[in-house]
């Protein structure tokens, strides 16, 4: 079996959830003795491959053009959506410019709007496809992919509920096998305890592990702990298209006494999870919250957004606040680091979130969707030889 992995062209400029997604599960289902190739490009000739599985629905004006490109070579697709619902964060919180853009117009022309830009300023190939926001539109083209992909891999149930609510998709006509994400067990387990910031003492300090970005909402955490005496650390890169958004957290944290570890390895961050009492993740919008549940699993209490999937992922074993309330994280980071660490959670994260199992998922969708194939192909077949068969005798020789 040959696969083919697509995602959006700067998947590997700017990484993110969806990109850890692919890499992990493409490295199991090779050592489940599967041919996996990734490509970032939008028609590429897809002869050699059996299926193609792809990344992302947010966006789909790349995923469209892969699609339909699979669809015209004939070739079955499967679609991780990975969708996420920007509309609050869109319209109230993502800065004064975005705020008026959303509000002040439809979600189609938003998202045309932002493109437009986007591949001006940084990516001009994704011009020559632009037009697939116009007609189809945005979340027509999302709807159509949705619909006409072979099978889907939501990363939770919420998933998809949330895609059939928004687009008006009936989703009992979908298929779908919930796959999800991991942590990565193995390297997790090698990372030798070593005390590289000796001044964070054990259970002392509140951590957040996550890029500085206006979608994380760091400054609003940091506005919420300003009174209660709590030491908060942040740790992860600054995106660079939000340096003044980064300039004010770093600000504001300094002002009451945090720290700034700025990107930090996986060696280190497995350590500070283990020293952390709490980690808190207060995006506006998480489909799990990869660095929650590595936090988890390392022992720490753990405090999520309630936007999103996260609760389909931590059930009771966390603390879920709203983004959008100083009181709603005050007070969930507060009773997350006076109770005591969470029994059972590691065992929990290992049972049900790893990378193995997803691609053992991922596999066995891959499976169903080749076999209906050919068994359709195989139905066709017999109907038209009966067909054959059963044409009328019009002269006896």
């Amino acid at each position: 079996m040959k696969i083919l992995m697509q995602n959006r062209i700067d998947a590997f400029d700017k990484p993110g959830g969806d990109t850890e997604q692919m890499l992990k599960t493409r490295e199991h289902l090779i050592e489940l003795g599967l041919s996996v190739d990734i490509s970032l490009e939008y028609e590429p000739d897809l002869a050699n491959y059996d299926l193609v599985h792809l990344f992302n629905t947010t966006r789909i004006h790349e995923t469209f053009v892969q699609f339909k490109n699979a669809k015209k070579q004939g070739k079955p697709v499967v679609l991780s959506p990975i969708y996420h619902n920007y509309d609050e964060y869109n319209k109230y919180y993502g800065g004064r410019l975005r705020g008026l853009l959303y509000r002040s117009f439809s979600k189609d022309v938003a998202e045309l709007v932002k493109e437009l830009i986007r591949g001006v300023v940084k990516y001009p190939k994704q011009l020559k496809i632009i037009h697939n926001l116009v007609w189809p539109g945005y979340t027509a083209a999302q709807k159509e992919v949705i619909c006409g992909v072979d099978c889907l891999l939501p990363q939770s149930h919420m998933d998809i509920e949330e895609e059939a609510r928004t687009l008006s998709i009936n989703i009992d006509k979908l298929t779908y096998f919930k796959v999800v994400n991991g942590v990565n067990f193995e390297k997790f387990d090698e990372t030798d305890f070593q005390d590289v910031y000796p001044e964070l003492k054990k259970d002392s300090f509140i951590f957040c592990a996550a890029r500085i970005e206006p979608v994380k909402n760091q400054l609003r955490l940091v506005r919420s702990l300003k009174t209660t005496g709590l030491k908060l650390v942040l740790a992860g890169s600054i995106n660079k298209y939000h340096k003044a958004y980064a300039r004010q957290v770093l600000s504001e944290l300094e002002l009451i006494g945090g720290t700034y570890l700025g990107f930090v390895t996986f060696e280190e961050l497995v350590n500070l999870y283990r020293k952390a009492k709490v980690h808190v993740l207060p995006s506006w919008f998480e489909t799990c919250g990869i660095s929650s549940l590595e936090a988890a699993y390392a022992g720490c209490n753990v405090v999520s957004t309630n936007r999103g999937y996260a609760k389909e992922y931590l059930l009771n074993y966390a603390w879920f606040c709203d983004p959008a309330d100083d009181n709603s994280i005050r007070q969930s980071v507060l009773e997350a680091f006076q109770s005591p660490r969470k029994k059972g959670i590691a065992k929990f994260i290992r049972d049900n979130y790893s990378w193995r199992k997803a691609a053992e998922v991922t596999y066995k969708a891959y499976k169903y969707v080749l076999n209906a194939k050919n068994q359709k192909r195989n139905t066709q077949a017999f109907l038209k030889k009966k067909k054959e068969s059963f044409l009328p005798v019009l002269f006896d020789t």
